[in-house]
């Protein structure tokens, strides 16, 4: 079994590598296509086995409504993104990873009743099709990078994180804690939740 893999869209500027001790990351860009991505992934697990955790470090895609921005409109991660569109494609990966993690800006975020809106329907599409556990947050993150190669710092998760399980069923893995002044915007397991 693979512990950790990462998949960095560079267009998240940052160097990702050792900020998560994984020992592989693959970079993608605009030009990089879903297809190349999940070979690369059936390349690693044909070799190393299943992977427990992939963490996918990409913009969120986000617009401003009524004001604010907000997510749930997929991950800009390589040429073909995540939407509700392509999610279906997924399933070229069934069964490859146990938990894929999502560090991207509100992908968990509904918007409204519409399908393209819905982060929270795309997250639990994507676990049916990967047959994997997507976690992913509701909030637009904030993370710090360095131009200098150091490892981004993603610090505590923003917001209300989700799990969505290949079940359909999904609940709050964490939530913010009331703000204390020695861990402003730290988080706590919700007590009671299994995965």
């Amino acid at each position: 079994m693979i512990k950790h893999q990462i998949i960095h869209d560079l267009r998240a500027k940052g160097t990702a590598a050792s900020s998560f001790g994984a020992g592989f990351t693959l970079c993608v860009d605009e030009n990089s296509s879903i297809d190349y991505i999940f070979n690369w992934l059936k390349v690693k697990s044909a070799f190393g086995g299943r992977i427990e955790t992939l963490s996918v470090i990409a913009h969120g895609r986000s617009m401003m409504v009524d004001g604010k921005k907000r997510g749930g409109f997929g991950v800009s991660l390589g040429r073909d993104g995540l939407t509700s569109d392509n999610v279906g494609d997924w399933e070229k990966i069934k069964g490859l990873c146990r938990y894929i993690v999502f560090n991207s800006c509100a992908m968990a975020d509904t918007v409204g009743s519409d399908i393209t809106t819905d982060g929270k329907f795309l997250c639990a599409t994507l676990a049916y099709y990967t047959r994997s556990i997507v976690v992913a947050s509701d909030t637009i993150q904030q993370y710090e990078w360095y131009d200098d190669g150091s490892p981004l710092d993603l610090g505590a998760w923003e917001g209300t994180v989700y799990y969505f399980r290949p079940d359909g069923k999904y609940g709050i893995l964490m939530g913010p804690r009331k703000k204390l002044k020695s861990m402003p915007g730290s988080y706590e397991a919700v007590k009671g939740v299994q995965l």
